[in-house]
């Protein structure tokens, strides 16, 4: 009897585990949906600029603050609210764990741009269009896997 109740309540512990990396997953790609958006669109009111208070690759996006308090990706936080951001090809050093998201030039080299931008994330589990990993959101909000 004791057996059958451990099997139970560790098979419990695994569904939700899973079902938390499920939802934290969920979240990260609405929110890089949205961060794309408000990208796109601050570039169609200043087209080429630099993505504000982003001034290096890889700038985790909770440094994004724009001076006139307008544009702002700082809210955008991953639900595992990790200290280091995501890291892509250019940096030497990709990535391979859930990290914070992270904004650079699509070929993850120098600061961003409104119009040349990638910001990356990490998928713990995955879903039934990405498998677990890195990956990056980039101009057109066209989702990709890993990061430059």
């Amino acid at each position: 009897m004791l057996g059958v109740l451990v099997v139970l309540v560790v098979a419990t512990i695994f569904s939700i585990s899973v079902s938390n990396k499920k939802a934290r997953d969920a979240v990260r790609l609405s929110d890089v949906r949205r961060m794309s958006v408000a990208i796109e669109e601050a570039n169609t009111k200043t087209p080429h600029a630099f993505v504000p208070g982003c001034t290096h690759s890889y700038a985790p996006t909770v440094s994004c603050i724009g001076d006139d308090g307008m544009f702002s990706l700082s809210d955008f936080v991953d639900p595992s609210d990790p200290v280091s951001p995501c890291l892509g090809n250019a940096s030497g050093a990709v990535s391979d764990d859930v990290c914070a998201y992270s904004i650079s030039s699509a070929d993850g080299k120098t600061q961003a741009r409104l119009n040349d931008y990638q910001v990356c994330f990490f998928l713990e589990i995955g879903t039934s269009d990405y498998k677990k990993g890195i990956y990056r959101v980039e101009n057109g909000g066209n989702i990709s896997a890993g990061c430059n």
